[in-house]
């Protein structure tokens, strides 16, 4: 009787912690450089379906955040890791799913591009994403895929099925601080947002918003400047091109 009782705890607690411990990286991943865009546009999507995992078009510091938890502007390191980008494909084992893909990605991280890095707090200015005093104008999305966003020297256009703290992270790159979800919504949505230069000369000609008028009018959110310390992640060292599978 004991012994059957010391198989069914194997079985309970010691054979999954064994499973998760042997799949705790894909199958297999294809990791790809994209080379530079001609036109400067640039359309970044990331989507699990199906057992698969594809990125599109995102640097070292998209691979990391999403790894971690964190948001881009929460990781430091060489310049480069802003501007080459990748495209990975990777297969997810069987009988896993988008909780475990953190932990792939970390491993992917480890394995293919050598990344070693610490971690430290830094006090800088934020923009925080919070809800307009009209409240959020948002349509729940079924799935998150990423962000198409299209530029040019008068407009942007975001058009997104992503999360909030996904849009945060695409506005970051378009200010001059990191831009901070704080809404408390989990998402995601589907986002269509068009503004237009900051300068008043241009949105006079044009008609269009400014990102600070777009934000309240066509999403029902605002930013807010704050300051305080950032938890960070500083890459010591990484692979520019990963080694392969």
């Amino acid at each position: 009787m004991q012994t059957v009782s010391l198989i069914r705890l194997w079985l309970v607690v010691v054979a999954p912690a064994m499973l998760m411990a042997q799949t705790s990286a894909f199958e297999v991943a294809s990791i790809k450089a994209v080379p530079p865009s001609l036109d400067g546009r640039i359309s970044v999507r990331m989507s699990t379906d199906n057992n698969l995992l594809r990125y599109t078009n995102v640097t070292l510091k998209d691979i990391i955040a999403q790894a971690y938890g964190i948001g881009k502007y929460q990781v430091a390191g060489p310049d480069w890791m802003d501007n080459e980008r990748y495209s990975i494909a990777a297969k997810i084992p069987d009988g896993l799913g988008s909780a475990q893909i953190p932990a792939m990605l970390k491993a992917l991280l480890s394995e293919r591009f050598g990344v070693k890095f610490h971690r430290e707090s830094r006090e800088m200015g934020v923009l925080a994403l919070v809800a307009a005093k009209t409240g959020p104008k948002l349509t729940p999305a079924e799935k998150s895929t990423g962000c198409h966003m299209s530029n040019t020297s008068l407009m942007s256009h975001f058009t997104c099925q992503a999360t909030l703290a996904y849009l945060a992270e695409q506005l970051t790159a378009r200010q001059d601080r990191p831009v901070v979800d704080k809404t408390g919504l989990a998402g995601p949505f589907s986002i269509d947002l068009q503004w237009s230069s900051d300068s008043a000369v241009q949105v006079d000609t044009i008609g269009g918003a400014t990102l600070l008028q777009a934000l309240p009018e066509q999403l029902g959110l605002r930013l807010e400047s704050q300051r305080g310390p950032v938890e960070m992640l500083v890459v010591d060292s990484a692979l520019r091109e990963p080694t392969e599978n």
